[in-house]
């Protein structure tokens, strides 16, 4: 059973409307009881056994960090433990040849997020010995049901930190414009764009050149707004709670190289490789080749994180490089522009590899892109039609793009700085939402990394 966005609100607004009225030393054991609630109910009685199994695990090894001599020797032993669970769970196809078997055995939901929020808070406390482990605190933000399912990798100090704060009138503004944004975003253009970018992967062998390019297009948009609009609903049920987490997208598409870009996009998780990968292996402090190292350090890691077969790792390297080779600032308007377009291009080919699995695949649509043929009116009507496999899919495609222009002409206007009128705004999403919102059980695409 998947978690839809409206069950997310829906649940979000009746946990905080009730975490309003606890007093704040019971939060932590409040929101532990809640979320633990909830992942059983939509993870299941095996990915729950291993969220406990884990959150008892990591439990002793803070602790023999926190107490113990041989600290450094603990906490290389706590992350092997939780790294075993998540290289398990996600390659379990590779450890198990009975298919049999591995049908049973279930991708416990969120691993990725939860491994990765009870590393670093492992790595926190060997960093800073004087700090004493509060069990109710660290369950309550390892467990976090917002932020279980994908993320954000929030640390435990943004969440921690507010557990005593009250909410205000703002908070609940902010809140529910934020839940507004993301249902804009993926209630309105991710989910509209969804059955399109769905048909055509599914049968990408027998589309023609531009098919293919409208897909991967179009499944840039889709992937953007289903994630960021997940990341602002979450956003908005903290805010609710007076818990004030960071951005998790700040304008992704408008980066003009692949290092910018990773400064935008998904922020959580690549703040998280910075810190505990990327500066530890040394950074950009022993040399120009020790940092090119470091850096495909890092993308391998978040090419594995994703998923388990080649296209993954292909798409590490593939931002790797990329990386190594951008530019630290753009400054001049023209060289920004063209950048950018550059950028968003390298980048829609990397999200090819999120919706084809395999090699072969993934080589055959790429070079089918390339394939030429004679652009003709039916062509374009081959193109057109998966929206809704009649002559309605015009209509459907204008109505998208018009939605899609809303979308980056609010954007823009926030690269550009100008000043944000929140009531128009939420006036614009709210009319989104109503009248081109799709209502359903619609799950999250980083649901499954």
């Amino acid at each position: 059973m998947s978690l839809s966005v409206w069950s997310l609100i829906l649940l979000g607004i009746i946990a905080a409307g009730i975490y309003y009225y606890i007093p704040v030393k019971y939060r932590a054991i409040y929101l532990t009881g809640v979320s633990l609630s909830v992942y059983f109910l939509w993870a299941g009685i095996y990915a729950f056994i291993v969220l406990c199994t884990e959150l008892t695990l990591s439990v002793f090894f803070i602790h023999k960090i926190n107490r113990a001599n041989c600290k450094t020797g603990w906490l290389t032993a706590g992350i092997c433990v939780i790294v075993i669970f998540l290289a398990f769970h996600k390659y379990k196809d590779f450890w198990i040849a009975d298919n049999n078997v591995i049908s049973r055995i279930l991708m416990p939901l969120g691993i990725s997020y939860y491994s990765f929020k009870m590393i670093s808070y492992m790595a926190d406390m060997y960093r800073s010995p004087q700090k004493e482990l509060v069990i109710t605190e660290y369950l309550s933000y390892v467990t976090f049901f917002p932020q279980i399912i994908c993320g954000p990798i929030s640390r435990a100090n943004e969440l921690n930190g507010c557990l005593n704060k009250r909410t205000s009138e703002e908070d609940v503004k902010r809140g529910a414009y934020l839940i507004l944004q993301g249902l804009f975003y993926k209630a309105v253009i991710a989910d509209k764009l969804s059955p399109y970018t769905d048909s055509v992967f599914a049968s990408y062998d027998s589309h023609a050149f531009l098919s293919l390019w409208m897909a991967a297009f179009f499944y840039s948009i889709e992937l953007y707004c289903d994630f960021a609009g997940y990341s602002y609903i979450v956003s908005g049920i903290c805010r609710l709670m007076g818990i004030n987490i960071s951005d998790n997208f700040r304008l992704p598409y408008y980066s003009a190289s692949i290092r910018e870009f990773w400064t935008r996009w998904h922020i959580s998780l690549s703040s998280w490789l910075k810190d505990y990968i990327y500066i530890p292996l040394g950074g950009s402090r022993r040399g120009k080749i020790r940092r090119v190292i470091n850096i495909f350090a890092v993308f391998i890691v978040s090419g594995l994180w994703h998923g388990n077969t080649i296209v993954y790792l292909i798409w590490g390297l593939w931002h790797g490089v990329w990386n190594v080779l951008s530019p630290s600032k753009i400054r001049r308007k023209v060289g920004r522009f063209f950048g950018i377009i550059l950028t968003d291009i390298i980048v829609m080919f990397g999200w090819i590899a999120f919706k084809i699995d395999n090699l072969s695949g993934l080589r055959t649509f790429i070079a089918d892109m390339f394939k030429p043929a004679k652009l003709s009116i039916s062509l374009i009507v081959e193109a057109v039609m998966p929206f809704t496999n009649d002559y309605a899919s015009v209509s459907m495609l204008l109505a998208i793009m018009l939605l899609v222009a809303v979308l980056f002409t609010l954007e823009w206007r926030n690269y550009r700085g100008y000043k944000e009128n929140i009531t128009i705004r939420a006036m614009i999403y709210t009319f989104a939402v109503v009248f081109f919102g799709v209502i359903g059980q619609s799950g999250f695409i980083y649901a499954n990394y």
